[in-house]
């Protein structure tokens, strides 16, 4: 359960299972002498003596040196230590200690570069922002990747598509121009006579939600003879 924060500080078993009680002693032994160093190396016999009666107190009383939070679960008081160890291992780092992220020089974007980016950008119909390229490059890549997208389903609805000519006309003018002007108007006939239909389901449906649920007056009802 403590496996990453093992991992990152070199732990030689990080895979084991620290579930039981004595490896998480050792744990607690191993964080204080490589990394905590909370107590010089001659005070720390009290925490390696773990078949004792008083480690218990003994390690209630190194959390407070230390100025643990926890104070009832083992678990949570681990993995504070962990990453007080953490803290500690990269504090003592002289390169993690002197490095700020404002200490890197930016490198000098090339000349070409700009020129290639503003005509890409004028092309596409996208603002350059000179002081920040990255967002002008997101800018460009969101505007191709919509023309590829728009393209891609534009030839899925053209594959989907009746070619013309395997539209049966019904009669020939003798002419190619007039037989597809012709189709054409019989498409658009043909939509129109759909939408007419479509309409037309639409009132029956409306019309058969009223009559199919009549309200029935019981008190005009008669048992027996009148």
């Amino acid at each position: 359960m403590f496996r990453r924060k093992l991992y990152a500080l070199g732990h030689p078993n990080p895979e084991e299972n620290y579930q039981e009680e004595s490896r998480q002693k050792s744990l607690v032994i191993w964080l204080e002498g490589q990394f905590i160093n909370a107590y010089k190396p001659e005070d720390r016999g009290c925490l390696k003596e773990t078949e004792s009666a008083d480690w218990n107190d003994n390690f209630n009383n190194y959390l407070v040196h230390v100025e643990c939070p926890h104070t009832n679960n083992l678990k949570y008081q681990i993995e504070w230590l962990l990453a007080k160890a953490i803290q500690s291992k990269y504090q003592e780092d002289e390169n993690y200690a002197k490095y700020s992220p404002g200490q890197e020089k930016k490198a000098e974007v090339p000349h070409e570069f700009r020129e290639g980016l503003a005509q890409i950008a004028k092309k596409l119909q996208v603002q350059v922002y000179q002081d920040d390229l990255v967002v002008s490059l997101e800018a460009c890549k969101l505007v191709v990747e919509a023309l590829v997208t728009s393209r891609d389903d534009l030839q899925k609805l053209r594959d989907k598509m009746l070619p013309k000519e395997k539209i049966p006309l019904g009669f020939d003018l003798g002419d190619k121009a007039l037989n597809e002007a012709a189709l054409v108007l019989r498409l658009l006939h043909i939509e129109q006579l759909r939408k007419l239909q479509n309409d037309a389901n639409r009132a029956l449906v409306q019309i058969q939600k009223i009559t199919a649920n009549p309200l029935t007056d019981t008190n005009l009802g008669q048992v027996g003879r009148g």
